[in-house]
């Protein structure tokens, strides 16, 4: 039991020694030029530049530079204890490389050796100090018009002046002593030129069997056996590179791990550095493609598609598709555009920080500076301007167009124009129930509606029609004598009170109500009578009859608005309250009639008794006539 208790600490003593060394080892630069960790290297000018490997938490790089006269190399802590500095400076971050200035120049024919460590925002030491590097100066040379050549040739694939001078600052560093015409002390150049390749640089194209092939830098294209038409420029650029073809890397750690693969142009320090097999890729910038394996690629800006391993993807902007790791078939062009986005597929984002918090989401389309800023895992949205769908961060099948529109919206299957926050758009709508909705005025034929809907037209019939596929056409008309509506198919017309039909034209042209009441075609008019449209029916009384025909004041009048129409009838407002309106507005001729009916129906009763008394009385007159006959005859 006690060997396992040993065994376990030790094993987790090695576990936390080898976890505190990876990370002091992370947070170390490496001293890359000029000179050897390991034997005096000569450098041809007095003012040379000094380069290093980047560490991501730095803020700024502490130099140090001494003379080591005895041509050995030290740690930092014995050489600093041993000789002062004769060159001690802080280079602000990102930078990756220095030029001693000309008033600090450094004496020919000495040895100096070089340190460099990485210091975090405060000034403070993130790690240790490199190992050194140690060089020699020696007076600068001209290296027999090699310098030109190389600098047509860079010029040629597009590379920048300030770039060519630092390479050809780097190739002076790289001059030696070798033996022409068995005469030593001669000065060339570390390097091979021929019809074939074009090597420069120490163990550049140590391996190179293929042609057309032009490195330059230490270890640029170290590995490479039958790979041809590539150039490779910067310290271990393409170092790994062996059977790829046609490629182009151009800054330290550039394409470093490119193996077999074709067609790719990386541009900028530790661009493309993991891409092993990956082809058709084209990454500008820092560490732009940084880990990216997969193909048909373009990157372009400060660490830019850093992560991606997938393909079809195109990243424009510092820290563009940053976090990208699987998904394909993306464009993102903007600062920060799509930089969390890890495995959604299909999107583009166009815009400062457009859906840079998109994770998962895919068939988005985000167009504007912080449209769909917060969309994490929504899917098939279509933001277009700025701050456009703001909020919304899973809400799916959105459309938001104009400044701000959409700000608020956190649901799905929504439409919003507009070009403001607000939660009434001037069109909304909903995918999902087909709705639309204008919260303002439309005009059809005119740009400035008096109504919430106008229709404007000259020269025409201004309709509007809607049409049932199985069933009526309704249309509304102007034309330029009068307005019409109604069926444009053979189907009658209902005017509608309250979703209720109260009047109905049929196709024959008669009317017909709700309530009964009818009118022909040919204009008669049948009032609604039904027993069972009545209650409280009664009988009109002689009396009641009598009473209100004789208070009935028949006038002649015209109405004022035609002067020359005639007419007789009666006052609304003096009638009797039996046929009387509640309003007193207007009569009912029905109402008189009922009054007039019952008047005759009493004169004719009366009429009847009388002619039935005038019978009794002429028949006793008649028998009376007789007796007197009778009489007179005796």
């Amino acid at each position: 039991m006690k060997k396992i208790y040993l065994a376990t600490f030790v094993f987790m003593f090695l576990l936390v020694s080898f976890w505190v060394t990876a990370e002091e080892t992370r947070n170390n630069p490496v001293a890359v030029s000029p000179g050897s960790e390991t034997e005096v290297v000569t450098v041809w000018q007095n003012c040379p530049t000094f380069s290093w490997s980047a560490v991501d938490q730095a803020a700024s790089y502490q130099l140090a530079i001494f003379e080591s006269p005895d041509g050995k190399i030290a740690p930092y802590e014995n050489m600093v204890i041993m000789a002062t500095p004769v060159v001690s400076k802080q280079i602000a971050g990102p930078a990756l490389s220095w030029t001693l200035p000309s008033g600090e120049k450094l004496k020919t024919g000495s040895q100096y050796a070089w340190y460099v460590q990485a210091l975090d925002a405060n000034g403070n030491a993130l790690g240790s100090w490199s190992s050194g590097r140690i060089f020699q100066v020696e007076q600068e040379v001209r290296f027999a018009g090699v310098a030109e050549k190389l600098e047509s040739i860079l010029k040629s694939y597009g590379v920048k002046d300030d770039t060519i001078t630092n390479v050809l600052d780097d190739m002076k560093s790289e001059v030696q002593e070798v033996v022409v015409n068995n005469t030593p002390g001669i000065s060339g150049v570390k390097g091979t030129e021929n019809s074939s390749n074009t090597f420069y640089g120490y163990y550049a194209g140590a391996s190179t069997t293929g042609t057309q092939n032009a490195f330059f830098g230490a270890y640029a294209g170290n590995d490479n056996t039958t790979g041809y038409y590539n150039t490779f420029l910067g310290d271990r650029a393409g170092q790994y590179n062996t059977s790829g073809v046609e490629n182009t890397f151009v800054g330290m750690y550039a394409g470093r791990n490119n193996d077999d693969a074709h067609y790719n142009t990386f541009v900028g320090t530790g661009a493309g550095y993991t891409n092993a097999n990956g082809t058709r890729n084209s990454f500008f910038g820092y560490r732009a493609g940084y880990y990216t394996t997969g193909s048909y690629n373009t990157f372009l800006g400060y660490y830019a598609g850093r992560n991606n391993t997938a393909s079809y993807n195109t990243f424009l902007g510092d820290s563009a598709g940053y976090s990208n790791t699987s998904a394909e078939c993306n464009t993102f062009l903007g600062y920060y555009a799509g930089r969390l986005n890890t495995t959604g597929n299909h999107n583009t984002f166009l815009g400062y920080d457009a859906g840079h918090l998109n994770t998962t989401g895919y068939n988005n389309t985000i167009i504007g500076d912080s449209a769909g800023d917060t969309n994490s895992t929504g899917y098939n949205n279509t933001a277009l301007g700025t701050s456009a769908g703001y909020t919304n961060s899973t809400g799916t099948g959105n459309i938001f167009l104009g400044y701000n529109a959409g700000y608020y919206e956190t649901g799905s299957n929504k439409l919003y124009i507009e070009n403001s926050n607000s939660a009434s758009p001037l069109i909304y709508g909903e995918f999902n129930n087909n709705i639309v909705t204008v919260n303002g005025k439309l005009g059809v034929g005119t740009s400035t509606p008096d109504y919430p809907m106008e229709l404007e037209t000259t020269g025409e019939n201004a309709a509007f029609v809607t049409t049932r596929t199985d069933g009526a056409k309704n249309f509304m008309s102007a034309t330029d004598s009068y307005a019409q509506f109604g069926a444009a198919s053979n189907h009658p017309v209902r005017i509608m009170v309250n979703s209720t039909w109260k009047m109905m034209v049929n196709t024959d042209g008669s009317l017909s109500m709700y309530n009964g009441a009818s009118c022909t075609t040919g204009g008669v008019w049948t009032d609604a009578s039904s027993r069972a449209l009545k209650e409280n029916i009664e009988n009109l009384s002689t009396g009641e009859a009598m009473e209100t025909l004789t208070k009935l004041n028949p006038v002649k009048y015209n109405y004022k608005v035609d002067k020359t129409d005639k007419h007789v009838g009666f006052i609304a407002e003096d009638v009797p309250d039996l046929v009387a309106a509640s309003d007193r507005k207007g009569l009912s001729p029905m109402d008189v009639t009922a009054v007039l009916t019952k008047v005759v129906q009493e004169l004719q009763k009366e009429n009847q008794e009388q002619k039935n008394l005038n019978q009794e009385y002429r028949k006793i007159i008649s028998e009376l006539q007789e007796r007197i006959t009778k009489l007179e005859k005796n």
